[in-house]
């Protein structure tokens, strides 16, 4: 298939044509359910994983009998962690508002957990023996690194990584 463009830079603005057919344009797409924008910026996403998230976990508290934290933790770590860990490497929040956005989902969470009400978020966390999502999100970045270091993959480290004595 030969892919034919009016223009001869890849400008998003541009219109493309494969055999004669123009493409649609887009400012945004769907891709393995990650919203991806023309500036490849998942604000969107990260507002949409969010307000669901928010809604399972208001859907747990309505739904479950039990007022024990530790199994209501369970509960939103079975249902609602999975929509904001979700392929976390491909849209990994480097902006703060989204790291705030989506660690309010767990922080809302904690705070209505019996007996834990005027904790601070981090208390409720060390009390619970649960870490915040940010930092989820950075070991989850770490593994691959320590097992490339470590040579627990067919990768070289020495083409990735340069060590220290």
């Amino acid at each position: 298939m030969k892919l034919y463009t009016q223009n001869v830079d890849f400008n998003p603005m541009s219109s493309y044509c494969i055999r004669g057919l123009q493409l649609a344009s887009v400012t945004e797409t769907v891709d393995l359910g990650i919203l991806i924008d023309t500036r490849l910026r998942f604000d969107k996403h990260v507002c949409n994983i969010v307000h669901k998230a928010h809604q399972r976990a208001a859907l747990i508290k309505r739904c479950f009998r039990t007022k024990e934290a530790n199994v209501l933790m369970k509960a939103f770590t079975v249902y609602v962690r999975p929509l904001l860990e979700y392929c976390s490497p491909v849209w990994n929040p480097q902006y703060v508002c989204h790291i705030s956005n989506i660690e309010s989902v767990q922080r809302r969470y904690t705070k209505h957990l019996t007996g834990l009400r005027n904790n601070t978020y981090i208390t409720r966390l060390s009390k619970l023996n649960d870490d915040s999502l940010e930092l989820k999100r950075l070991k989850s970045d770490f593994a691959p690194v320590y097992c490339i270091v470590h040579g627990l993959t067919i990768l070289d480290c020495s083409q990735f990584f340069t060590l220290s004595k």
